[in-house]
């Protein structure tokens, strides 16, 4: 088995493991996109999307492993991730409990790569009552009192929270503990 290789049945890391370092931002999605492998996506954790009107989103490129990847909307347009679309290709294609899911400005939405069925799982979707773009923070740890302001998305790649450190999150702002 290669290095990047992993048993999808004996494979015990943590979600951190699974999750790729940097954010990129992508040039805007101009019309319904299929099989998106947008540049430097390989090693990218955040994709920060946007479009230049309402599109459908209907595959991300598959990686050779398990992965946890953000999609969020930084545009002013829906970006709506299709549910078994037959326009790409079925490894890259998402699954979901249900319906389609609309990415509104502001949005994220965290995938799973799930190796066993080929296909991108919904995770966790962000909840905003604000359709103005989110501004993102990543972190590793947090050392100091911390506000997340509505309308922010704050990543971060571990639980260490400093004894006696306090964590305020505003009425839409929201936080991923990976």
């Amino acid at each position: 088995m290669a290095a990047n290789q992993f048993d999808t049945l004996t494979d015990t890391r943590t979600m951190a493991d699974l999750t790729i370092g940097g954010q990129i931002t992508p040039s805007a999605l101009v019309a319904n996109t299929n099989d998106y492998d947008p540049p430097h996506a390989p090693v990218a954790g955040v994709i920060c999307i946007s479009s230049t009107s309402a599109v459908d989103l209907t595959g991300l490129a598959a990686p050779d492993y398990p992965l946890v990847r953000h999609l969020i909307n930084t545009g002013s347009f829906t970006v709506s991730i299709v549910r078994e679309s037959l326009a790409s290709s079925a490894a890259n294609r998402f699954q979901m409990g249900g319906a389609s899911h609309d990415l509104l400005p502001g949005q994220g939405a965290a995938l799973y790569y799930h190796l066993g069925i080929s296909r991108w799982i919904l995770m966790h979707e962000s909840v905003t009552s604000s359709a103005s773009s989110s501004e993102v923070c990543i972190t590793r740890a947090i050392t100091s009192n911390l506000t997340i302001a509505s309308g922010t998305t704050c990543i971060q790649r571990d639980t260490s929270i400093d004894a006696g450190v306090e964590v305020f999150i505003d009425s839409t702002g929201e936080m991923f503990l990976l």
